[in-house]
């Protein structure tokens, strides 16, 4: 929600109302505008479903009923309003539209705890890698009963 988009429609409102030459937007009531758009969302069961899916499921068709249009790889273009800042040096590695090429010269990585490694060896192996009786496939959790058996979840 851009400041430029809330303050126009702010400023349309006031010329609404009657007032002239409204001041424009102050901070404050740009936050309580956003919060105020952003609550339908938050507290509207079905835009709050719709958002569910378009960001877990990447699906967008209740997203398009309730904008009431459809959807297709035609008729929406998701970066249409997208901005992209990219660093000046970054650029120049990049492509060529006008930043100055720069020299990238690869470092030697070197590990700095490489000399503090030390190689373990397991003082016990509980089952192995399997779905049979005392095996385990992709164990999540281990613990020790009181009887003294491991448990695993």
């Amino acid at each position: 929600m851009g400041y430029d988009r809330i303050n126009s429609e702010y400023i349309m409102e006031q010329n609404a109302a009657g007032v002239m030459d409204p001041d424009s937007l102050g901070a404050a009531v740009y936050v309580w505008r956003v919060t105020g758009k952003l609550t339908g969302f938050l507290f509207d069961r079905d835009w709050r479903n719709a958002l569910w899916e378009i960001w877990f499921n990447r699906n967008y068709d209740d997203y398009a009923a309730l904008k009431g249009r459809q959807i297709t790889l035609q008729n929406w273009d998701p970066s249409e309003n997208m901005k992209l800042y990219i660093r000046k040096d970054i650029a120049s590695m990049i492509w060529d539209y006008g930043a100055t090429p720069t020299v990238f010269e690869p470092e030697d990585l070197v590990d700095p705890y490489e000399d503090r490694m030390i190689s373990l060896s397991a003082s016990r192996i509980i089952g192995a890698s399997g779905t049979e009786p005392g095996q385990l496939l992709s164990p999540r959790g281990l613990a020790v009963a009181p009887a003294r058996q491991p448990v695993c979840s």
